[in-house]
């Protein structure tokens, strides 16, 4: 099946979703709950499969453990550009807990968005976080920032407008930035921006994990929402901010890109 709007199409294929503008392939992988993005000028790997976390006191729901029900799809335009959006339902195997994973992509743009919605199907439960994007660093996966910490720097946002912000090297552990951060490859040149488009109703923060060797430094990325245990009672539902993912070989001007969608939201003259 395809369906386009202008510059943007959607093809279903037997085991995924691609969701398409030109300049980039995002697929949502039906059997395996992953997501990767391919730029469709060398046809390389910009990540493989990454997937969805909703933590819950109780357990945590995975992308990759949850069935595959339905997808439908929307066109839109967000300041004047095309874009279509994909929502896919994904259902735990006891369907008491579902997931309504709103992927988009804009013309003109190298990346795309991703919005969560939980709904709760059983008794009242707790949500403390959302990750709408994990992107595990390993020999089953592909990061077109590489490994090697030697090379890698990451932005640190600080929270305050008195908190120190700068980009450093990935250091053992967690190194966590907030609203927004930069993941760029000193020599390849090639960068992630990660960054939320809503700030509306809960924290959020880009992680960077980082191993104690050098060589393969970078662990793990996690683009969090906090949702501070919020109940969700049954029949309930709880929707996560919108992230903006943007691959890139000019990690600054992407930056700015990345602001210029983000400005009226966030107040930003």
């Amino acid at each position: 099946m395809t369906d386009n709007v202008p510059g943007c199409k959607v093809d279903m294929a037997k085991d995924a979703i691609h969701l398409s503008n030109g300049l980039v392939t995002v697929s949502y992988n039906t059997l395996l709950g992953t997501i990767t993005l391919v730029s469709e000028k060398d046809k390389r790997i910009i990540f493989s499969r990454g997937y969805v976390l909703v933590h819950t006191e109780k357990q945590v729901l995975d992308s990759r453990k949850m069935v595959y029900r339905a997808f439908s799809g929307i066109d839109f335009q967000e300041n004047s550009v095309n874009g279509k959006a994909i929502i896919l339902r994904v259902q735990d195997v006891d369907n008491q807990y579902e997931m309504n994973i709103k992927i988009a992509i804009l013309e003109g743009l190298m990346g795309f968005t991703i919005l969560i919605q939980f709904k709760n199907k059983s008794d009242e439960l707790q949500i403390s976080s959302i990750d709408n994007l994990v992107i595990d660093v390993n020999d089953a996966s592909s990061v077109s920032t590489g490994w090697d910490g030697q090379h890698l720097r990451f932005f640190k946002n600080g929270f305050h407008s008195w908190s120190l912000s700068q980009a450093i090297p990935i250091e053992e552990g967690e190194n966590t930035s907030h609203f927004f951060s930069v993941l760029n490859n000193l020599e390849s040149g090639h960068a992630y921006v990660l960054g939320f488009i809503t700030l509306a109703d809960q924290f959020t923060e880009i992680s960077a994990f980082g191993r104690e060797n050098e060589d393969n430094k970078l662990a793990q990325i996690v683009a969090t929402c906090r949702t501070d245990n919020i109940p969700i009672t049954e029949k309930d539902m709880l929707v996560s901010e919108e992230l903006m993912f943007i691959a890139s070989d000019d990690p600054l001007s992407s930056l700015g890109l990345f602001f210029d969608f983000v400005k009226d939201e966030w107040c930003i003259s």
